[in-house]
């Protein structure tokens, strides 16, 4: 089932994102079913986003949901605006150069221990977005990855059960200014 976030067309600046089920024929809307869960509540503070209410719902909700999208209403594909699968995701960490070929491409010694980096919510955008650059920005380098979605507020996880928190996958576009 490949979820994604998206805005008919013809919808206005206050139109919340839909929650939608690529389908053969277009995107299933199951906006409703995803509205009936309980809001998603990061640090105490409720999300508007509902795929992060979907997500946060657990595995019992994307069960349910996969047995039913087939009778959501289905939009065609060129009437939606594609969005970002989670348009404001509640944060975003990166594991900087993390394979041997990138470190031998940036100059670097082998190391030892993962580089996080971390990304602001706001700098995410749609598929069909083009990022917005600095003037100031020269040496523009931009990185295809592989982005983990983890579905769910999650802290010391053992090895052997970390990947019962992933909710799904996705591609990230990661642009870094090299000068800076």
């Amino acid at each position: 089932m490949k979820l994604v976030s998206f805005l008919p067309l013809h919808a206005t600046a206050d139109d919340l994102p839909k929650v939608g089920v690529l389908a053969p024929d277009g995107v299933a809307d199951v906006t409703e079913y995803v509205s009936a869960l309980p809001p998603h509540r990061a640090g105490g503070i409720s999300s508007s986003c509902l795929m992060l209410r979907l997500l946060s719902a657990g595995p019992a909700a994307l069960a349910a949901l996969a047995t039913r999208w087939a009778s959501a209403p289905s939009l065609p594909i060129d009437a939606v605006l594609l969005l970002a699968p989670i348009p404001r995701p509640g944060k975003i960490i990166a594991v900087g150069r993390n394979y041997a070929d990138h470190l031998e491409e940036m100059a670097d010694a082998v190391q030892t221990a993962p580089r996080l980096i971390f990304k602001l919510p706001s700098s995410v955008i749609g598929p069909d977005s083009l990022p917005s650059i600095p003037k100031a920005v020269q040496q523009l380098d931009f990185e295809v990855e592989l982005a983990v979605v983890i579905g769910t507020r999650v802290a010391r996880v053992a090895r052997e059960q970390a990947l019962d928190y992933v909710a799904g996958y996705t591609i990230l576009n990661d642009l870094s200014a090299r000068e800076f």
